[in-house]
């Protein structure tokens, strides 16, 4: 969020969101995360993890085009709520398939490997919209 408020296009286009409703618009994709821990245990525990890391694909796909193609700010915030929500049912179940998908003797070094790198692909891509 910060590469994107930091063009002025984008500020512009929203109304130079500012104070709560910008804590909002940040805001929201914890929201959804947070939403979602209720359900993201269950649902793997009833239909395993692959559905569920499918199905966590399959809504941030879908909010990911839907917050592209925004026309308001109201728009804008759910589909960031939606990809929340799909994104913990991605980052939930991902390390407990790995630990059971790894060889043993290789367990430790995948699952930390995983880790490792959701933060430093979050970090990369952060940078994306100054450059």
């Amino acid at each position: 969020m910060n590469g994107l408020q930091a063009l002025e296009q984008w500020r512009a286009y929203f109304g130079h969101p500012a104070g709560a409703l910008l804590g909002l618009i940040n805001a929201a994709q914890s929201i959804g995360s947070v939403v979602s821990l209720p359900f993201v245990g269950w649902f793997s525990d009833k239909f395993g993890r692959k559905p569920v890391l499918l199905a966590g694909i399959i809504m941030i796909i879908i909010a990911t085009v839907l917050q592209a193609a925004s026309v308001n700010l109201p728009m804008f915030i759910v589909s960031r709520l939606v990809v929340g929500f799909g994104g913990m049912f991605v980052v939930q179940p991902s390390p407990m398939l790995i630990a059971e998908l790894a060889y043993p003797t290789h367990r430790g070094k995948y699952t930390s490997a995983f880790w490792t790198m959701y933060y430093l692909g979050n970090n990369n891509i952060s940078w994306c919209p100054l450059i």
